[in-house]
């Protein structure tokens, strides 16, 4: 990196890198439903929450490309770089500390490292700036969308749906009659009212005693030994049931 290449820098530079923090999750959700549903990249669990840390260092490394020094060799670097250092962050704050907070402290303490040991450096200490606050950014959305989802998951009872095109090992039937007794169970699998995750994958709030009702249904027709995997009308669903 070559500080003589670097801009005086601006008042609204550092706005525009907390920009791209905002809309990187946006991006991710939108982008990742894209994927899902070509069948390239499905996201699950954890995958979730780090695919917005992917898109925010493509966006910060186009930015500072952008702003500092336009070489593609740099960018990369950066992209690498940024991604490597914030989901690095990311996960040691979360697997070793009990809040999600923690990825923002150790992000603050790493800049505040780097920028004295480079305070010399103009061109490190305005990317390290400007990773900061992008990141910050992504870190509290990201960070506030994990205690949501746990929030949810403890307080509230819900039936995921997955849905196949064909079977993922052995299944068990499901006649269109028996679901009439358990309306909760027919709104989850035609997916009217849920939290899709894409089209092929969703969950759907339903009340306590529904829902302890309708496991029980589903346990007891559930092959021994196997997954919870059903076909209902010609089609293959994996019927979850997220524990309130």
């Amino acid at each position: 990196m070559n500080d003589s290449t670097t801009i005086k820098e601006k008042p609204w530079v550092y706005p525009i890198f907390i920009l791209i923090g905002i809309l990187s999750f946006p991006f991710s959700i939108f982008f990742g439903a894209i994927l899902a549903s070509m069948n390239i990249l499905i996201l699950e669990g954890l995958f979730q929450l780090l695919f917005p840390l992917v898109i925010c260092s493509i966006l910060f490394a186009t930015l500072l490309y952008t702003f500092k020094e336009r070489s593609i060799r740099f960018a990369l670097q950066v992209f690498i770089i940024s991604l490597v250092t914030s989901i690095s962050i990311f996960t040691l704050g979360i697997f070793l500390f009990p809040l999600f907070f923690f990825p923002l402290v150790l992000l603050l303490i790493l800049s505040a490292v780097v920028l004295f040991v480079y305070k010399d450096r103009t061109l490190v200490s305005f990317a390290v700036k400007a990773f900061t606050v992008s990141f910050f950014t992504i870190f509290l959305i990201v960070g506030g969308w994990f205690m949501l989802g746990a929030y949810e998951h403890e307080s509230g009872a819900a039936i995921s749906i997955k849905k196949f095109d064909i079977p993922r090992g052995n299944y068990s039937e499901l006649a269109m009659d028996e679901l009439k007794g358990y309306p909760a169970l027919e709104k989850a699998l035609s997916g009217e009212g849920c939290t899709k995750f894409n089209e092929e994958s969703w969950y759907c709030k339903v009340d306590r005693d529904e829902w302890q009702r309708t496991s029980y249904f589903i346990s007891a027709k559930q092959m021994g030994g196997s997954a919870p995997l059903f076909k209902i009308n010609g089609k293959y669903y994996e019927i979850g049931f997220m524990t309130p």
